[in-house]
This record gives C-alpha cells, sequence and structure tokens, in this order.
C-alpha cells in the first residue's frame, strides 16, 4: 500500500501498475494517507490528516476508527508497533499516543507530561534499552523510558545548542540505526 495526499494505492506483487484503494479510508471522510503500518496481526493502521486513524482488516475488509473523536488530535504523523504489540501514533497537534491494539485504549503523552512539543515527525523503538524515540518539531528529541511505567516514563531530552556536539536543529524529521547498531538522528540541517 502507498498512501499520498490523494488517497491509498496498492501494488500487487508482480504488478506494474497501482490500484486505486481509497474507497477504503473515503467512506470514513479522509483523503490524505500520511503514515501506514501493518501490525502483527496483519491489520492496515492508516494515519491520516484530519481524521485520526482507520484500521483496516484486509481478511474481513471491515474498518474501525481511532483517535479520530477530537480534531485536534486527528492528524497521524507516523505509525509505529513496538515489540511488545503496542502501537504508537505521532500527531501533528496532540503528542504521542500509546495504544493497546486489542482494546483501542490509549495512553496520550504531550507537553503537559513530559514531551518538549506537541507535534511529532517520527518514532523510534531502541530494542536494545526498550526506549521510544521521538522527533519533534521545535522540541528537538525525546527519548522516553518506561523503568518504571508506562504511565510515568522517565523523559530524556537533547536539544539544540550552541554546541557543535549537539544536534543541529531542534526538528527532528527521522531516526534509524545502521548495520552497525549507529542510531542516526536527521534532523532539518541533514545527519547527525
Amino acid at each position: 500500500m502507498v498512501g499520498t495526499e490523494d488517497g491509498l494505492f496498492i501494488l500487487k506483487h508482480n504488478d506494474t501498475k497501482f490500484t486505486n484503494a481509497s474507497d477504503i479510508i473515503n467512506k470514513n471522510q479522509a483523503k490524505t494517507v500520511l503514515s501506514l503500518l501493518e501490525d502483527k496481526e496483519g491489520n492496515i493502521w492508516i494515519g491520516t490528516y484530519g481524521q485520526g486513524i482507520i484500521i483496516y482488516n484486509p481478511k474481513t475488509k471491515t474498518t474501525k476508527k481511532t483517535l479520530s473523536d477530537n480534531s485536534k488530535i486527528g492528524t497521524i504523523t507516523k505509525l509505529i508497533q513496538d515489540k511488545n504489540g503496542t502501537v504508537w501514533a505521532g500527531t501533528f497537534d496532540a503528542g504521542l499516543f500509546a495504544i493497546n491494539p486489542n482494546t483501542l485504549d490509549y495512553k496520550q503523552f504531550n507537553e503537559s507530561n513530559g514531551l518538549t512539543s506537541n507535534t511529532v515527525y517520527c518514532i523510534f523503538e531502541n530494542k536494545e534499552d526498550n526506549t521510544i524515540w521521538v522527533g519533534t518539531l521545535n522540541g528537538g528529541l525525546c527519548i522516553l523510558n518506561f523503568v518504571n511505567s508506562i504511565d510515568r516514563p522517565l523523559v530524556s531530552v537533547f536539544k539544540h545548542l550552541e554546541n557543535k556536539n549537539s544536534i543541529s536543529s531542534n526538528s527532528i524529521n527521522n531516526i534509524y540505526k545502521d548495520k552497525k547498531g549507529n542510531l542516526l538522528v536527521r534532523d532539518k540541517q541533514w545527519l547527525k
């Protein structure tokens, strides 16, 4: 699947052209797709512009929605699923959400409880130390450590300082782990 500003499209294996699958999101009043995730059960989580998350079950061809009730939550910028099965959703203006994929219950993390920005550009799970790395708009890099519980993570923050050894921008666009185990952080300047 490919999500675009104009909808949802499927490129089947050994095919050379895309099939429009926008009917999956259109019936939920969505048009623009910003993020896609296939969960461990084979469901497709579709992060939309303004309409929250649409969860599509390709076996039953049914959908359900979450994070769509409140217009401030509605824009989903990034989706990942961690090794424990929790789905993490970054939003444009409502912070970060940890979602139970079975019940759709969620916990919100934002500026009032540890994040440095309510706009999340990227999310990365560091499996070695069980932390969630969150790249934000103008808030730098937040690392959430759930040593005690999911309700009260320890939050480490890396922000741009007038220091050549710091990140060069407070807008973090991507986090990537290379084959050697190095974590690369892409900000609006370039790579660090």
